[in-house]
């Protein structure tokens, strides 16, 4: 026999553990190289639903958030004014009758203490209808520090969260967070601390076990198992021993959870159950000068040529007092009359826009007011549904007059759709 063969012959036999481990370690460096290279997600989720979805649902206007920058443990407060949609697209979407107002913030950065719709608390879900225009207002406690693009939401059962106008906020690292809350036992105890000592307790209890079972079957691997069950010998795989094993681990397990459930109740005080009450905050009443006003939209016709949008509309205004109409809303997007904007010391933040012709509308007189859109600037924010299944513009048109009353319509769905010119 020669050297080489010898050497051969003495070289230990790799079987199919040897390939089994070997695969194994591939597939978890893989895996860490993934992980290492994975980058941080910077997006606003809202962007990635339909025009539909943003403008002909819920609207939000006139938000306000009061400060910019805050310490730990001080107060955010947000207010403004939320609209059910007339045109809420119910052949697509369920029918608006509860909804819940809330906060989208990238994790729990703020603790949101109180919610307020029509003046009335609204801590749970609230009944609610198309047509109905509430003021809203959130108060939030800063909790971890960092800058956060904060939005008002409003989620409706069976169609989603709708997402207001949204504004960087800062948390400085100074200040303490703490929500204190009374018991009805009179004992008040800190919410952020308070139970956390059985949790870890019952969830290290639970990892042991849990832990102790994952190492007793990957303590020669896992994917070894799949040679013998190609062979046809999968039998063979699981011996007696392990099947006591595992009903052992098993009656561990349903133990643990029984006596858990036990040291609860002999622990615990009095328990109330999770208490449910749906309230209906009054809607706004309509304002007297919009019902004084007849808006009628006539076209929306999108130059494919410039990338403008002809917006049409024909108003009535049957008010003692001459009107201006002051800005379009689709969505969070706002586009602002230029000489509404040139009058104003503070005037709304949007795109501004030429309206033709300009100037008041008399009382008593109808005009056809015509507004050029940047749909460009539409498409940016999605709100310009020209490859979609309802090619239409939805939103809120706005009047003033000269004592500073507001009037607020409704662009009709059903009466805008968008016409493409070549």
């Amino acid at each position: 026999m020669s050297q080489l063969q010898r050497s051969a012959s003495n070289r230990p036999h790799e079987g199919h553990a040897g390939w089994a481990r070997r695969l194994s370690l591939t597939a978890v460096a893989v895996l860490v190289l993934l992980i290492g290279l994975a980058a941080p997600a910077w997006a606003h989720g809202e962007e990635g639903q339909q025009a539909f979805e943003k403008t002909a649902t819920v609207t939000f206007y006139d938000v306000k958030f009061s400060t910019a920058e805050l310490d730990i443990g001080q107060e955010l407060t947000i207010t403004g004014t939320m609209r059910v949609m007339e045109s809420w697209p119910d052949h697509t979407l369920a029918a608006p009758e509860l909804g819940f107002l809330s906060i989208n913030q990238p994790g729990p950065v703020f603790f949101v203490t109180e919610r307020w719709m029509s003046d009335t608390f609204t801590p749970q879900s609230v009944k609610i209808h198309k047509g109905a225009t509430y003021k809203f207002k959130i108060v939030a406690k800063a909790r971890i520090p960092g800058n956060y693009h904060i939005h008002p939401t409003f989620a409706v059962h069976d169609a989603g969260t709708l997402v207001g106008p949204g504004q960087w906020v800062t948390i400085a690292d100074a200040g303490e967070f703490n929500v204190p809350i009374k018991l009805a036992t009179g004992e008040t105890v800190e919410m952020t601390t308070f139970g956390i000592g059985n949790v870890v307790a019952w969830t290290v209890i639970a990892f042991v076990i849990a832990a102790a079972y994952l190492v007793y079957w990957m303590r020669k691997g896992l994917l070894w198992r799949a040679f013998p069950v190609a062979e046809g010998r999968g039998a063979s795989i699981i011996s007696k021993g392990q099947v006591k094993v595992s009903v052992a681990i098993a009656v561990l397990a349903l133990l643990v959870g029984v006596g858990s459930y036990a040291y609860a109740e002999l622990t615990t005080g009095p328990k109330v159950p999770p208490q449910v009450a749906r309230v209906e905050p009054a809607a706004a009443e309509v304002d007297a000068l919009g019902k004084q006003l007849k808006v009628h939209v006539d076209s929306a016709v999108f130059q494919t040529g410039t990338g403008r949008l002809e917006f049409t509309l024909t108003v009535t205004n049957n008010s003692p007092q001459p009107v201006l109409l002051q800005k379009l809303q689709f969505g969070t997007y706002q586009a602002i009359n230029r000489d509404v904007a040139a009058g104003s010391t503070a005037p709304d933040t949007g795109e501004l826009v030429t309206v033709t012709p300009p100037g008041q509308i008399r009382p008593g007189e109808t005009r056809t007011l015509t507004v050029d859109l940047d749909g460009a600037a539409l498409a940016k924010h999605g709100l310009l549904p020209l490859n979609e299944a309802q090619i239409r513009v939805t939103g809120l048109v706005f009047f003033t007059d000269a004592t500073g009353q507001t009037a607020i319509s409704e662009v009709n769905e059903l009466t805008t759709g968008i016409l493409p010119k070549y």
